[in-house]
């Protein structure tokens, strides 16, 4: 069950991160960690290429109880 919830959520992830790429917004902060790590940081060169940039999403679902609670 969880290694499906991890790939189902991953899945998910990447296609939201593909689509909000594909409007050129940002509203997961990936150009706030890239400024955070870039001593060239340029807002409008970021905003040309984001659409373009490549993610890899990982998760790590981990299920510690299960079960019906009164």
């Amino acid at each position: 069950m969880e290694r499906n919830l991890n790939e189902h959520f991953k899945e998910e992830v990447q296609r939201l991160i593909s689509l909000v790429q594909g409007y050129n917004v940002d509203p997961i902060g990936l150009g706030e960690k890239v400024r955070a790590t870039s001593r060239n940081w340029d807002y409008q060169r970021f905003m040309d290429i984001y659409p373009e940039v490549k993610t890899t999403v990982h998760t790590n679902i981990d299920i510690l109880n299960t079960g019906i609670e009164d």
